[in-house]
């Protein structure tokens, strides 16, 4: 029996050695493996594009891949040197590579590793492709032109966002295309890429906030080169003084001195009359043309009067908007001034619409005009003496049906018909807003009797505070 117990003993300790044995057994962990499925492998027939996106497969027999690393060796095959890329890691079984490609033929040997999970490398799996050369992007600053002027302040305000830039670039290769702009100030740092091709540069990029300043904007495309030879231009910036009180813009023509067709002199004497107190400085359009943003940064209100049927006031609207955008004020007088901009409603980007703030307007073709009445109960009547015989009112006086906000009416229009189409309706406005003022009348103010116009411009510069 004790024979027994102690056999039995001696196969339990026997059994129990040996699992304890079979359970400390670590087997060595195997490698994980990769291989490149796109594009073709080592095709020697096709020059590629050189951006390719490359894909791959992983695996592991005992565990799995967590990561890979992928590197490209390019062989410019006419210039004889080489690129190397350092290895990139990613946990995608697919990247998009941009292989550089400068020269006419490169020669690319793409490499890729898979770690696994015990961080164990495979072999590397390689392919070599053929790419073409890539050529750079070019680009254009659209606006400003180089040598422009531009008004300008050292900070943003509601309407003031900035020096707006706009720029545009193209890729010459067929696959090619543009995926981003960049630009910098003086020869400072370059911005992040970016899409956008219509910008404000923030007014702390200037330094000093005035003078002559250089613009370069450069294109990348999608290989990620880069254009050379970035595109440039200087501008002049000047910061408005608005030291100067008023400037009277007279845009009316030299007539004969009869009926409707006044001399320069004439209209001259008249404003000289009406403004009688106040002091302005006189820029005559006929012998100056418009005055420019440099002399409009002088002055706090710019009056423009066009006292003629036919005037050139709409073609110096961006001028005069950007005064308005950085703090000016602006009052136009003349036959026709809103039926100028074209009839009807009027649209964002019309100098009506974004500056003046009136939507729509009606013109009345008749001579209808009689005179008006404004917002102090006061009334300004035609001096019939300077009209011809037969007419008895104005046409082509336009009164206004749409306003946009902090519009406000001024002038009443007086209908010689009495025309309710027209009669009581709003022919002068005024616009208050936080950066700039502006009025319209819609009428020649000559051809009103002095004594009332004097009362008329006595109101309207008190508003704008002259």
């Amino acid at each position: 029996m004790i024979r027994k117990i102690l056999a039995i003993i001696i196969l339990l300790i026997i059994v129990f050695v040996g699992c304890k044995r079979d359970r400390g057994v670590v087997e060595p962990n195997q490698p994980p493996w990769v291989e490149i499925k796109h594009p073709p492998a080592n095709d020697s027939t096709n020059s590629y594009y050189a951006l390719q996106t490359v894909s791959w497969d992983g695996s592991d027999n005992d565990g799995y891949p967590v990561l890979y690393r992928y590197k490209y060796t390019t062989y410019h095959l006419y210039s004889g040197d080489s690129f190397i890329q350092d290895w990139i890691e990613t946990e995608k079984t697919q990247a998009e590579v941009a292989f550089e490609s400068s020269d006419t033929l490169n020669l690319q040997k793409f490499e890729v590793i898979a770690i696994d999970n015990k961080g164990d490398s495979s072999s590397p799996d390689v392919r070599y492709y053929y790419t073409k050369r890539v050529e750079r992007p070019e680009t254009e600053i659209l606006s400003p032109d180089d040598g422009d002027t531009l008004l300008f302040l050292p900070y943003t305000t509601d309407t003031y966002y900035g020096v707006p830039l706009v720029f545009r670039g193209w890729d010459f290769d067929e696959e090619g295309e543009i995926v981003g702009y960049s630009y910098r100030i003086d020869g400072k740092e370059w911005s992040s890429f970016d899409m956008d091709t219509s910008i404000y540069l923030r007014p702390t990029l200037f330094e000093p906030p005035g003078g002559i300043h250089t613009i370069e904007v450069k294109s990348k495309d999608n290989t990620n080169v880069e254009d050379a030879t970035p595109a440039e231009i200087q501008i002049f910036l000047v910061v408005p003084s608005f030291s100067s009180s008023i400037l009277l813009v007279d845009e009316t023509r030299d007539g004969s001195g009869g009926p409707e067709n006044p001399t320069d002199e004439d209209v001259d004497n008249f404003y000289r009359d009406i403004l009688s107190g106040h002091t302005f400085d006189e820029w005559d359009y006929a012998t100056l043309g418009s005055p420019g943003k440099t002399e409009l940064g002088d002055y706090r209100l710019v009056i423009w009067h066009s006292d003629d049927q036919v005037h050139n006031l709409p073609n110096h609207t961006e001028t005069i908007g950007k005064y308005l955008t950085v703090g000016g004020n602006f009052w136009p007088t003349g036959w026709g001034i809103i039926s100028s901009f074209g009839s009807g409603s009027y649209e964002v980007g019309n100098f009506v619409y974004d500056y003046l703030h009136i939507k729509s307007s009606d013109c009345n073709r008749n001579n209808d005009f009689k005179g008006g009445i404004w917002d102090t109960g006061d009334s300004v009547l035609i001096d019939t003496t300077k009209l011809y015989p037969f007419r008895k009112g104005l046409h082509k006086i336009s009164v206004v049906e749409g306003i946009s906000g902090w519009t406000y009416p001024l002038v009443s229009f007086i209908s010689l018909s009495s025309d309710p189409t027209y009669q009581g309706k709003t022919c002068g406005m005024k616009y208050e807003g936080t950066i700039y003022n502006t009025i319209l009348l819609d009428f020649p103010l000559y051809y009103l009797k002095e004594e009332g116009a004097r009362g008329l411009c006595e109101d309207i510069l008190e508003f704008f505070d002259e």
